[in-house]
């Protein structure tokens, strides 16, 4: 069931980032990636290791004015981190979809400022130890 619900989530905010795109006056779509190095820290003293993960994701860019421009985003997230207790190492591996929408200030020499609220979902959450999947 909480498939479905975020399915129906994503699908609504996908319809909306290209509904903002096409009726803006100057409007782009854009690719994004990257590589994310998360972590995971916790209070009870355990030591975890960085774990490499992929940012992968559409994005539009719509100009308000010269200066100004907003950018909702549809973001793909591979976070996680490993551990080892007893020679037995644990990957901890998350799969995020993030919806940022940023407003964003752009110089005139082409630095650009951006801020702006962010909503995620954890799609999928995976543990493996010695071949055994959680």
């Amino acid at each position: 069931m909480k498939a479905m619900v975020k399915f129906y989530i994503v699908m609504a905010l996908a319809a909306i980032l290209i509904s903002f795109t096409s009726s803006a006056q100057h409007a782009n779509l854009g690719v994004k990636g990257g590589v994310n190095v998360y972590n995971i820290q916790n209070d009870n003293g355990s030591k975890y290791d960085a774990k490499l993960g992929l940012h992968l994701g559409l994005l539009g860019h719509i100009h308000l004015d010269k200066e100004w421009a907003l950018q909702p985003e549809l973001v793909y997230s591979g976070q996680g981190a490993k551990y080892n207790i007893s020679n037995s190492e644990t990957k901890v591996n998350l799969d995020y979809i993030n919806f940022p929408v940023l407003l964003q200030y752009m110089f005139d020499n082409g630095f650009r400022l951006q801020a702006g609220p962010q909503v995620g979902f954890l799609i999928s959450a995976k543990a493996e130890t010695n071949q055994n999947k959680i």
